[in-house]
């Protein structure tokens, strides 16, 4: 068995043992129908249809990763550009950098096994076949 092959199902073991079973501070997305260039967002979702994610868990990991990728966001505000996520407020994405942040997504060891994942997924991918901002709400 290859490196990969192995790697994957240790991730898969370790998924079904411990993770799935620790309860965690979640960090939502939802897709904004509009962006207003003024507005200060704020830290609630604004609709029923935000995916939760684990926080500890996944975006920890994707923090660096964003980073180094310099996925390009904005912090609270679109007056505020910035890089990654804001872990403690509020992010928004703009469609641009979203194939980015799919692909960080997609790539990690629990895409697929976990449901959060494919909803969070499903979510940029709708957001970029409509051209739209994904809005993070930190921890």
């Amino acid at each position: 068995m290859n490196s990969k092959k192995l790697n994957e199902k240790r991730a898969a073991r370790f998924y079904e043992r411990y993770i799935k079973r620790i309860p965690y501070i979640s960090t939502e997305f939802e897709i904004l129908d509009a962006i207003e260039s003024e507005r200060e967002y704020s830290m609630r979702p604004h609709s029923e249809h935000f995916v939760a994610v684990n926080d500890d868990l996944y975006l920890y990991n994707w923090y660096p990763a964003l980073f180094e990728k310099e996925m390009r966001t904005y912090f609270n505000s679109l007056n505020q550009p910035g890089i990654s996520l804001n872990r403690w407020g509020v992010t928004l994405i703009p469609p641009e950098s979203l194939p980015v942040f799919l692909e960080t997504v997609s790539n990690g060891p629990y895409y697929g096994r976990d449901p959060q994942l494919t909803k969070l997924t499903a979510l940029l991918r709708q957001a970029i076949a409509e051209n739209k901002f994904v809005i993070h709400y930190g921890i």
